[in-house]
């Protein structure tokens, strides 16, 4: 088991640093244009840095439980902002940003058609996310891999 942890400790390490790299390599494309960041984005990063500690719970979307998407819809209830409680349909209702105009209250979005799972871009290479069962609100590195498969932000 031992072992195991340490491999495992040393994938996701690889895995965020790799990410990182990303981040810090994406450049703009010839004639891209990225909309604006909301300037409700700094309400919601605060809104859900505050559910830090909060426990995940499928469907949830209070301060006792939260899965990914109740976790985004408080944040951005908290700035005004109504998004409906799933992540394909927070994908839906974002426009999509280009990586290297990523802004602190950008969704990363995974699986298909966002379905899987999503986070918040809180700054530094660091996103906030309610992961799965068992696990707390928390702040982790973004990733780039496991079925990451674009960015969104929010229509205000």
């Amino acid at each position: 088991k031992g072992q195991i942890a340490t491999f495992m400790v040393q994938q996701e390490a690889a895995a965020a640093a790799a990410s990182a790299a990303a981040l810090q390599s994406a450049k703009p494309a010839q004639g891209a244009v990225a909309p604006p960041p909301s300037s409700r984005a700094n309400i919601a990063v605060r809104a859900a840095l505050s559910m830090i500690g909060v426990p995940y719970v499928w469907g949830g979307a209070s301060r006792s439980g939260v899965d990914c998407s109740g976790l985004v819809l408080l944040a951005y209830e908290a700035a005004g902002v109504s998004l409906p409680h799933y992540s394909g349909s927070q994908y839906a209702a974002t426009e999509r940003v280009p990586l290297w105009n990523i802004q602190p209250g950008d969704l990363l979005f995974y699986g298909p058609n966002g379905s899987e799972h999503e986070a918040m871009y809180i700054g530094n290479g660091q996103m906030v996310e309610a992961a799965s069962s068992g696990t707390l609100v928390h702040i982790s590195p973004i990733r780039l891999d496991s079925g990451f498969i674009g960015l969104g932000r929010v229509r205000t």
